[in-house]
């Protein structure tokens, strides 16, 4: 998290107690509402934002479906970080528990022909873990499918990278296999939908109104740790639609930006943090796959 005041949280326990409206609430089972939309800049009074609800708590509305900072920071770090045209099996076993494919995707990460190949296939066989099909030259891998993969026209000494695309695709569409194209198209979708700030309120300035910080969520998903981080993934997953069951009056950014603030609103409690990290990091241990196709063309 950055602060853009050193001594934002002495101020804001000190203050928040004669701001009416605002409530250092001391137990974890109760959850405060403070979000930062509207202070940015100090615009507005901290008590025209802040209320208490028992409402807002994630392990309350939020689905348990959905992968973990983690997960996902592997799929980030690793793909990103591997020198080799092959990223990390672990990654590519994520990224199949995550989605179910339905089409081949172009050059450009669109649903339509011409299709653009790129090695290797690999088939997720459950549990984050996957059987490569085709290596990244066009190799063969010795499966249950070789000896039919070499009888394709144009296969040459158990390869198939002179296989024509058509051939290629009428083997292996509306299968459970993946080539690279899929795969680099889902991680940029998933980067492009985790390159936003939330903005939280960080304390309060001697006037009475909010100080404001910020998070990057991809950031956070590669490099972040505690609460920032599992309230980053937490944010992924919603606006994915891995998981659903933002509370009435939020949106998934405005949500998370009050999480972020509510630590802060909380920070006389010692164990409020790890509570928030714990109840987030918890949701996630039953993921369901969705449409490559329907994440691709959310907005």
């Amino acid at each position: 998290m950055n602060s853009q005041d050193n001594n934002s949280r002495r101020k804001f326990i000190k203050a928040s107690g004669a701001i009416a409206g605002v409530t250092i609430i001391p137990s974890k089972s109760v959850w405060g509402a403070c979000n930062a939309s509207g202070v940015s800049g100090g615009s507005q009074a901290l008590e025209n934002v802040c209320r208490v609800s028992a409402e807002d708590d994630p392990s309350q509305n939020v689905s348990p479906t959905g992968f973990s900072a983690a997960q996902f920071n592997t799929v980030f770090t690793s793909m990103n970080k591997n020198p080799t045209p092959i990223p990390d099996a672990k990654a590519r076993g994520i990224i199949g528990g995550m989605f179910t494919k339905t089409t081949w995707l172009d050059e450009d990460h669109s649903v339509t022909s011409p299709v653009h190949y790129e090695f290797p296939i690999f088939r997720y066989d459950g549990a984050f873990k996957i059987t490569n099909i085709v290596g990244w030259n066009g190799s063969l891998m010795s499966t249950e499918l070789k000896s039919d993969l070499k009888k394709l026209e144009g296969a040459k000494n158990a390869n198939v990278s002179k296989v024509s695309e058509s051939t290629l695709k009428a083997q292996f569409d509306a299968s459970k296999f993946w080539h690279m194209g899929e795969l680099f198209a889902v991680r940029s979708k998933l980067e492009d939908l985790a390159d936003i700030d939330l903005v939280y309120v960080s304390g309060v300035g001697a006037d009475g109104k909010a100080n404001t910080s910020s998070i990057n969520v991809l950031d956070e998903l590669k490099n972040g740790s505690g609460v920032a981080l599992n309230v980053a993934a937490l944010y992924l997953n919603l606006k994915a639609g891995f998981c659903n069951g933002i509370p009435a009056g939020y949106n998934e950014r405005t949500y998370c930006e009050h999480l972020l603030s509510v630590v802060l609103e909380n920070v006389t409690d010692a164990g409020f943090a790890s509570d928030l990290t714990a109840k987030i990091a918890g949701l996630f241990s039953n993921p369901l796959s969705i449409k490559a196709s329907a994440l691709l063309k959310v907005n």
